[in-house]
């Protein structure tokens, strides 16, 4: 998961020229993430953004990711960390997801 949001931040830095170079990468590095736990808000929440994020540059309207937006903001307080060590970061940026679909 930190890899993904490392190179999201390489990548957002200058999409345009970095965007090949990174887009790849950071959908492995969240495919990863996911396949280790699938119920791990913040892995669908970053695969979320760049989902949203590289719409218009695919000719889709980012709207269309708001359902999955509303589930994962729905079913976020549903997620039991493993530990109070883990990250309990993201709801905020879901909210404002959703916020931003109205």
């Amino acid at each position: 998961m930190l890899q993904s949001f490392y190179l999201t931040g390489r990548l957002v830095v200058n999409p345009v020229e970095r965007g090949q170079q990174y887009s790849g990468l950071v959908g492995q590095a969240t495919g990863k993430a996911m396949a280790i736990d699938p119920t791990n808000p913040r892995a669908k929440l970053m695969k979320l953004q760049m989902d949203m994020g590289s719409a218009p540059y695919m000719g889709l309207d980012p709207k269309s990711f708001c359902p999955q937006a509303k589930d994962l903001l729905a079913a976020w307080d549903n997620f039991k960390p493993k530990s109070p060590l883990y990250p309990s970061w993201g709801k905020d940026q879901v909210e404002g997801l959703v916020k931003g679909c109205q």
